[in-house]
């Protein structure tokens, strides 16, 4: 065998395992690919939980304040949390007691209300409505011609308030009397009160001081 056969012999050998890399060069370019995109993947995921963050927050902020914005639509135009400060509706309503009040609508008679008065809440149960005729005869309430409540009709001077009866209460406006007969500040000595000053009728009473 002369050189010449030895080398292609050689060469032979040789051509075969450089086939046998091609493979696994491919596979290994395979694989990076593989990587790159799971890495890709990684990455597009993590931006979409960082952008996920504020759309939460911002979705419960928005909650919090649909929240609230009911919650003060309700207590302007709807109800109404009233603490009294007075006897004026005693035994009905106590000093201290926390009342809750429905503001729609016009109070009917017999309803234990909340009015405003010279800038201070006042409680009181209305006696007549629009349309209705008061009189004061013998220290007792009359609405027309039925007496509504009895008792020493007086001003904090002694005199009885009788000066401005009979009325007929204007529209828009309400006679209110006190549960406490003896307590005249009311529609005895103010006149009627206009609804515009009206702050609910009583639905229910939180809290009282104590029996």
């Amino acid at each position: 065998m002369d050189n010449g056969e030895i080398r292609n012999d050689t060469l032979n050998v040789q051509l075969p395992s450089s086939d046998d890399d091609a493979p696994s060069s491919e596979k290994n370019e395979e694989e990076r690919g593989e990587n790159v995109e799971n890495t890709l993947e990684d990455i597009h995921r993590s931006a979409v939980k960082k952008k996920r963050i504020p759309r939460e927050l911002k979705e419960f902020l928005i909650r919090i304040a649909a929240t609230a914005g009911v919650i003060w639509l309700a207590l302007t135009f709807l109800v109404g949390i009233h603490m009294c400060h007075s006897d004026t509706c005693y035994p009905m309503v106590k000093d201290g007691d926390l009342c809750v009040t429905w503001l729609p609508g016009s109070p009917s008679q017999g309803d234990l209300i909340v009015y405003k008065h010279n800038g201070e809440t006042c409680f009181g149960r209305v006696a007549a409505v629009a349309g209705d005729r008061v009189e004061i005869v013998g220290g007792a309430v009359w609405v027309n011609g039925y007496i509504v409540q009895t008792g020493t009709v007086q001003n904090g001077s002694g005199s009885i308030v009788e000066a401005k009866f009979p009325l007929t209460v204007p529209e828009d406006s309400v006679f209110v009397l006190s549960d406490n007969s003896s307590d005249v500040n009311d529609s005895r000595l103010f006149g009627t009160i206009p609804l515009s000053d009206y702050r609910g009728s009583v639905i229910f009473l939180m809290r009282r001081r104590g029996f």
